[in-house]
């Protein structure tokens, strides 16, 4: 008991002196905790300091380089020690009066430039290896340059930059970022100028633009094009390259159409026995001639015609010419082959066209030459493009339309003396009219001139053939004409002679049908005539016989009608 009294009194004394101590050290607590605030704020302040005076230093500007600005990188670390030992005691003295946040800010700010010298540091290793990725392009060859594939890879170092965390505002940053802007500016003007359409004359036409000479061979480099500053002559670039793709384009075609046309020939046909071969391009050939001409028509409206204009002007006027040599000879062939027969072989067509006769002598020969000399050149490139040709096929043409023109004035007028003839096609009746004077050859014709009929029986004599009777075309069946018709004079003259001999000869036959019908047994009747004829006559008899049973009727014979039916 009087241990724990004492040791009560003891505490008791001691609870007394610390609380007079306190009193007596207050002051002096207050002062350095005091002194200890503005240590710390004038750490803070310095460490302010030093953030903005860093900001100052080489390493954020972008010419000082990666090595030297990664070497000074590492010396802010050695510069921060100070820092970090003044944040240790000052902590220790705000943790020991029982203040310890108080460096904290301190701390935030000393961490804050370290990741701000980690960044810069990992921004200039990103800058070392697009710096060295520039340098590996720059040596390359330019006929080895392979510019998407580079275009690829510098946008890859595009991307890293900015997805990195650093001050986009700081000089190294924009610095770098401006040289990757300006690769991915000169490598898509590369790109086009790597393009095979390119041409001597484009490079002359850059050389002009940027004002510099260098010459395009094995032992260019990208440097010695990069170093052009193609950036600034970007639209001129882009004008160029388009115009070397637009005549590249056009070369083709033309060589195209060079390998195309040198091998086309001609189709031709022998005209009957004539020995002329008729000219005619293949459906094929003209559908690729429509189409060429075409593309030939495209390329006056480029921009870039120029270069080539004369070659395209050749083509322009050569594939017209073939074009309008195959139409008009095609029409001429057809006119002079239709005509040829009339005006050279009708004897008929010479006696009543004298004029247009003889002048068709001359187109004759002068189609007969072209034709010829169509089939010596045999193709159609080397025919339609000599000069003569054309005015020579619109000469024979205007020449044929006359005589053409002449025939149908011709044809009228024997429609107007045969009128039959309006309802025969021109080519029958100018086939009828050129074959007059042979009769044997007009009667193929005979079922479009009288119908029902096949042919006419002929029989030939020293100047023309005699008709002596028609068959039918309808079952097999001839009828004999009354009288022998010889057929002279014009064919129009002798066709209606025909008509006149069958129409009497068929009346004739008629009337002893009708002669005959009560002298001779009906069985024997029906097989004496043409069947025409023979249900004619019946019809006659059977209304003869009727009238004849009225009039006995009405004299009061009640059997007469009777009796004509039993008859």
């Amino acid at each position: 008991m009087k241990t724990l009294s004492k040791i009560n009194k003891e505490w008791v004394d001691l609870k007394k002196i610390t609380k007079d101590t306190k009193k007596e050290i207050g002051p002096i607590v207050a002062g350095e905790i005091d002194k200890n605030n503005q240590n710390i704020k004038k750490l803070e302040e310095d460490i302010t300091h030093f953030t903005q005076e860093m900001r100052k230093r080489e390493f954020f500007q972008y010419k000082c380089g990666s090595g030297p600005a990664l070497e000074k990188l590492e010396g802010v670390f050695g510069e921060l020690t100070s820092f970090i030992s003044r944040i240790e005691d000052f902590g220790g003295n705000a943790k020991g009066f029982g203040n310890p946040n108080l460096i904290d800010n301190s701390i935030k700010m000393i961490d804050t430039i370290k990741i701000t010298v980690e960044n810069m540091k990992i921004l200039w290793d990103h800058i070392d290896s697009c710096q060295k990725k520039f340098e590996q392009f720059m040596v390359n060859k330019w006929i080895e340059t392979q510019p998407f594939e580079m275009e690829d890879e510098v946008k890859k170092l595009m991307k890293a930059l900015k997805d990195m965390k650093v001050d986009k505002k700081a000089n190294a940053y924009a610095g770098i970022l401006e040289e990757i802007k300006k690769w991915l500016v000169f490598l898509p003007l590369i790109a086009e100028l790597a393009d095979p359409s390119m041409r001597d004359r484009h490079w002359d036409d850059l050389k002009s633009k940027v004002g510099k000479q260098f010459t395009i061979d094995e032992n260019l480099l990208l440097r010695d094009i990069y170093n052009l500053e193609l950036g600034k002559f970007q639209e001129d670039v882009e004008e160029i390259t388009d115009q070397a793709r637009q005549e590249a384009k056009m070369e083709k075609t033309l060589a195209k159409l060079e390998e195309l046309w040198k091998d086309v020939v001609f189709e031709f046909q022998p005209h009957k026995d004539s020995g002329v071969q008729m000219i005619k391009l293949s459906e094929e050939n003209f559908d690729m001639l429509e189409e060429n001409q075409v593309s030939v028509t495209a390329m006056f409206s480029s921009r870039y015609l120029a270069t080539f204009e004369d070659t395209i002007v050749r083509w322009q006027k050569s594939l017209a010419a073939i074009s309008e040599i195959v139409v008009v000879i095609g029409e001429v062939q057809r006119s002079w082959s239709f005509l040829e027969n009339l005006f050279i072989h009708s004897d008929e067509v010479k006696k009543e066209l004298p004029k247009e006769s003889i002048k068709f002598i001359d187109i004759d020969k002068e189609v007969r030459e072209i034709l010829a000399d169509g089939f010596k050149h045999q193709k159609a490139l080397d025919f339609c493009v000599q000069e003569h040709v054309l005015p020579s096929l619109e000469r024979v043409q205007t020449d044929l339309t006359v005589c053409e023109k002449a025939l149908n004035e011709f044809m009228d007028s024997k429609r107007a003396a045969f009128p039959r003839f309006h309802f025969i096609s021109p080519a029958d009746l100018l086939d009828i009219l050129s074959n007059g004077n042979a009769p044997a050859k007009v009667m193929v014709h005979m079922p479009k001139v009288i119908s029902a009929m096949d042919t006419i029986e002929l029989k030939e004599s020293e100047v023309r053939p005699y008709a002596l009777g028609m068959h039918a075309c309808v079952g097999k069946e001839y009828v004999k004409f009354t009288t022998d018709l010889a057929l002279m004079g014009k064919v129009e003259v002798y066709l209606q002679d025909i008509i006149d001999v069958m129409r009497s000869s068929l009346k004739d036959i008629a009337k002893k049908s009708l002669k005959k019908f009560g002298e001779i047994n009906k069985e024997q009747w029906l097989l004496e005539d043409p069947a025409q004829v023979t249900l004619l006559i019946n019809c006659c008899a059977w209304v003869m016989s009727i009238e004849k049973s009225f009039i006995d009727l009405a004299a009061g014979k009640k059997e007469a009608l009777k009796d004509a039916y039993s008859d």
